[in-house]
């Protein structure tokens, strides 16, 4: 991939732009000097589409292409002449009931993408934006391992989240299963990179019509019930938190890097930018508000994935 300095007109595009994640990436990279493809379900929302129009830069480096997770070569047209793709679309609309609304078009989409990529044949790599969700410290009966680490070695035990019907373990079985296939894909594929990269729950500012999901969630226990908090306490140990900067930092920071291969940096994200407190999570929040600048610092390290 091109250098910091080299990266003023690079193309790239970004999946799910008009997402907490997706729409914050596409103000950083338009920021740094990036020429943006951006997609969207719908660009004819303009609720998606005014916040994304009117960044600086926006009328000369973004264009926005509509795509469909689920329909195959949607994404040609968007990664057409881009060396790099952020992979941020994914299912997360927790009213659904089935486990094909959050499988399905979480698998299709991240196959649909890479797919459109190896054709492009510009594509030099891929970041795909997984989730702490893939990485459980679970056994099979879905009970904690003791000590257990997050490394890349980690994932969600498939079955025992089939087992329950619930929507929350469904989006879990969602990123575990797309970021599996990502990986796989990667490593089969001759000319381009494929990285993953699993943030916690994402807060701070936004630029998105509609109030984060992740952000609610943290909020719950001062508007309401803390039930899903709890949950996700259960399958992970802890309540991870990071901002919505340092998630974007590791994003970049994983394309520009030179030698960055596979999913050698998948938990990033855990290691350097959340605090897994499991009682004094909302002190937790706060102080990650204040560290936020750590991965700037760290992303001066040019060694640090070359292994």
């Amino acid at each position: 991939m091109q250098s910091h300095e080299g990266r003023v007109g690079m193309k790239v595009c970004v999946t799910g732009a008009g997402g907490y994640i997706g729409s914050w990436l596409v103000k950083n990279l338009l920021q740094r000097g990036y020429t943006v493809n951006a997609t969207l379900r719908n660009p004819k929302n303009e609720a998606k589409t005014g916040p994304l129009l009117s960044l600086p830069g926006a009328a000369e480096r973004l264009k926005i292409f509509q795509a469909d997770l689920c329909e195959e070569g949607a994404f040609d047209s968007a990664v057409e002449g881009c060396e790099g793709v952020f992979h941020v679309a994914s299912p997360m609309d927790f009213s659904k009931l089935s486990e094909d609304d959050y499988v399905q078009p979480a698998l299709k989409g991240v196959l649909n993408v890479l797919k459109s990529c190896s054709r492009a044949k510009s594509v030099r790599r891929v970041v795909h934006t997984s989730s702490t969700a893939a990485a459980c410290p679970l056994n099979e009966e879905g009970e904690l391992i003791s000590g257990s680490t997050l490394d890349e070695s980690r994932w969600t035990p498939v079955d025992f989240m089939r087992r329950k019907q619930d929507p929350f373990n469904f989006y879990y079985l969602s990123k575990t299963l797309a970021e599996k296939a990502a990986i796989e894909y990667g490593l089969n594929s001759g000319e381009m990179e494929v990285v993953t990269i699993g943030p916690g729950y994402v807060a701070g500012p936004g630029i998105t019509s509609t109030f984060p999901v992740t952000c609610g969630e943290i909020l719950r226990p001062i508007t309401g019930s803390s039930e899903p908090l709890k949950l996700n306490e259960s399958f992970l140990g802890s309540i991870p938190l990071v901002h919505i900067d340092d998630v974007c930092e590791a994003h970049i920071f994983l394309m520009e890097q030179p030698n960055v291969q596979g999913a050698l940096m998948k938990m990033i994200i855990v290691f350097l930018c959340q605090l897994l407190l499991r009682n004094f999570w909302i002190w937790g929040f706060l102080i990650s508000m204040l560290l936020k600048t750590f991965l700037i610092r760290l992303s001066n390290w040019p060694n640090l994935v070359d292994y």
